[in-house]
């Protein structure tokens, strides 16, 4: 019997604000401000939220801060 194919992991709004300690509805509000990309699978009027998680971790990448002890001198 042949495998099923590999799918692309995605995230739940819900997962997410687990995983940044946060609350779902700020979930919401990054993705409404277009800094967390997502896709709506949901079917009639309820959304139904998924991220991939590439662009999860390319979100986590772009929030980084940079610890001012690690900022050059005529940065700051």
């Amino acid at each position: 019997m042949p495998s099923p194919p590999e799918l692309k992991p995605y995230l739940s709004a819900p997962e997410i604000a687990q995983a940044l300690n946060c609350s779902v509805q700020h979930v919401y509000n990054l993705i409404g401000e277009g800094r967390l990309a997502a896709i709506d699978i949901g079917v009639g009027q309820r959304a139904n939220i998924r991220v991939d998680v590439a662009a999860f971790e390319a979100f986590l990448t772009s929030a980084a801060v940079v610890p001012a002890s690690r900022v050059p001198a005529d940065q700051s």
